[in-house]
């Protein structure tokens, strides 16, 4: 069927004429997008003059990166990820001399890569960019008082969404879902994560990082049972500089992240205390102890957290949220702005998503085997965090090798200090590597292969990573298996409004163009006079003006609701947006010692 498909593409587009250059270009540009690849302009032919008579137009995959883009030797940065993998699909235009017109002489339909899927290709570089009509509307946005990134929203709701402009977006936090609450109790936190897990069909996280709500704790303890939970660094840190000061401050920081066995802990703790004449009435540190299994790098180092200490990501769409939030919202403004919010995540991920799939991360020609191996698994994010640890491997040795059956341990030395061991332990099945782990835990607790991991499988000889090592998760097969819906929204238009949006957007650039002349102006405008005879008013209609959206369960078949909804009951929170609505500042930023 696949071939049958093919063979139909490629005769109705050898069919194709066109009354110019630009035209080819636009409809091959078109088509490219309909399928999930961008093009790139190659070569102009010409016959001894400069009227070009031949263009060739190329998958943007055409070709490899030159060599001497890998042969520098002094790099400001780090080189941009390879896009090229030598693909052949092509199209080929040439002017006829006796008619003028262009014709397609040649086209290849193949590719050698995956194409991109539904909304990554808004992220190729053909298919970015704003049309002239879209240009002037940024401008006068911007003359109006919009920043560039409003002015983004703008348009995007205006032309339904980013992949009908070509703005990129940055940054990305995974929401899974969110829920309002009337308080910030126990009982409300309980219905909120019982809420997630029907959502999640009972599967039950592993981990939890919050900022230590008492609340929400006893809440997780009851939902989450077998969770393990340790608090935000970040909030901790917020905590300590209300509450401590100079080299108190400094000392305490080192419980947080440096030591990292228990008895130093332990035995540094009671320093602690007696250096700083700790009693009772230090509340805080003493409360900080009881806790200690919940933040102490001691205590949580060889725990699940995948390596995150804090919930700083949430942490940035809260103060997103917050930002815009007024006491006299009603509770369907809320969830609108909400929505936005999230709106704006959705977008991210695709941008992220269509990196990843189209491109390979940047390796050197003489960098490690196990390392340009990992650039095809892993995804940029994680590959960056395997580089790390492949990158140390010169640092290490191996200081001996002992053989129990099927079991092979791997004594890994550091060269300069060779007190410093971890055992890594080779599980064999004939010569294929069935399992492996290593004394420092980082496989179990971040799920990637650690600096002695990776030692040992180049002391083999291996220029591959074993399965054994990698976790579906965090390579480019993992979302694949599962078809990204991003498109949501709160609420629908009336169909007029629909139509409006349509009419509006797809004329925007033909009246732009037709602004070039007074003559063209004229003409248009007399069309559209000859179209509206009697502009103002709403004939043969029976759809009623709506101006504004509806919400999304809206239907005007439905019958309206005549009965009184209520406000929910006012309850005073723990904390609320400022009257002003600026930007909640850390403690650390409007703290002022004493002079």
């Amino acid at each position: 069927m696949e071939g049958m498909e093919d063979n139909e593409e490629h005769d109705m587009v050898v069919n194709e004429t066109f009354s110019s250059e630009e035209e080819g270009y636009k409809y091959y540009n078109a088509y490219a997008k309909s399928k999930g690849f961008g093009v790139r302009k190659e070569e102009t032919k010409k016959p001894g003059t400069y009227i070009a008579f031949r263009r060739l137009y190329v998958c943007s995959k055409e070709g490899y990166r030159a060599r001497k883009h890998f042969e520098k030797t002094k790099r400001k940065r780090t080189p941009r990820p390879l896009s090229h993998c030598g693909c052949g699909a092509r199209m080929e235009i040439e002017m006829s001399m006796e008619s003028g017109e262009w014709f397609v002489k040649d086209f290849v339909v193949e590719h050698n890569h995956p194409l991109a899927i539904g909304d990554q290709t808004t992220f190729i570089r053909s298919h970015r960019g704003l049309n002239d009509a879209q240009k002037a509307d940024a401008i006068e946005y911007g003359i109006g008082g919009l920043r560039t990134h409003e002015t983004m929203e703008v348009m995007e709701k205006q032309h339904g969404g980013p992949e009908k402009v070509g703005f990129v977006p940055r940054d990305l936090t995974t929401v899974f879902g969110f829920g309002i609450v009337s308080d910030e109790k126990t009982k409300s936190y309980v219905w909120l994560l019982e809420a997630f897990l029907e959502s999640a069909q009972q599967n039950h996280p592993r981990s939890v990082i919050t900022d230590g709500d008492h609340a929400m704790a006893k809440a997780i303890s009851k939902v989450f049972p077998n969770a393990d939970h340790r608090l935000c660094s970040w909030h901790i840190e917020q905590n300590m500089i209300r509450h401590l000061r100079k080299t108190k401050l400094s000392d305490f920081r080192k419980f947080v992240y440096y030591y990292r066995n228990v008895d130093e802990f332990e035995s540094r703790w009671a320093d602690f205390l007696e250096e700083y004449e700790i009693t009772e009435k230090d509340a805080w540190i003493n409360r900080m102890y009881e806790l200690r299994k919940k933040w102490s790098r001691a205590y949580t180092k060889d725990r699940y957290f995948l390596g995150m200490q804090s919930n700083q990501h949430s942490e940035s769409l809260n103060s997103r949220i917050h930002k815009n939030l007024d006491r006299r919202m009603s509770l369907a403004d809320l969830l609108e702005h909400t929505d936005h919010c999230l709106w704006r995540i959705r977008k991210n991920e695709a941008e992220l998503d269509a990196r990843a799939s189209q491109t390979v991360p940047f390796t050197e020609l003489d960098a490690e085997l196990l390392l340009r191996s990992s650039a095809n698994i892993y995804t940029p994010v994680m590959f960056k965090k395997v580089k790390q640890q492949i990158d140390q491997l010169p640092k290490w040795g191996v200081a001996k090798v002992t053989k129990q059956d099927t079991v092979v341990v791997y004594a890994v030395a550091l060269k300069e200090r060779r007190d410093v061991i971890y055992d890594v332990k080779l599980t064999m099945g004939g010569p294929m590597v069935q399992g492996v782990n290593c004394r420092c835990l980082k496989m179990e607790t971040e799920e990637i292969p650690c600096t002695h991991i990776f030692f040992v499988l180049k002391f083999l000889g291996l220029i591959s990573v074993p399965r054994c090592c990698i976790l579906r998760r965090w390579t480019m097969l993992a979302k694949p298996a599962f078809e990204s819906e991003r498109k949501a929204n709160m609420h629908d238009w009336s169909e007029r409004m629909d139509r409006y949006h349509n009419l509006r957007n797809r004329s925007n650039l033909f009246l732009f163009n037709a602004a070039s002349s007074p003559e063209k102006s004229q003409k248009v405008l007399d069309f559209l006079e000859s179209l509206t005879p009697d502009v103002g008013e709403d004939n043969n209609t029976n759809e009623a003006a709506s101006f504004g959206p509806l919400p999304a369960y809206f239907s005007g078949a439905d019958q309206t609701f005549t009965g009184k909804v209520l406000d929910p009951k006012k309850i005073i929170p723990k904390g609320g947006p400022s009257k002003n609505n600026k930007r909640w500042k850390p403690l650390h930023e409007t703290w002022k010692p004493n002079k």
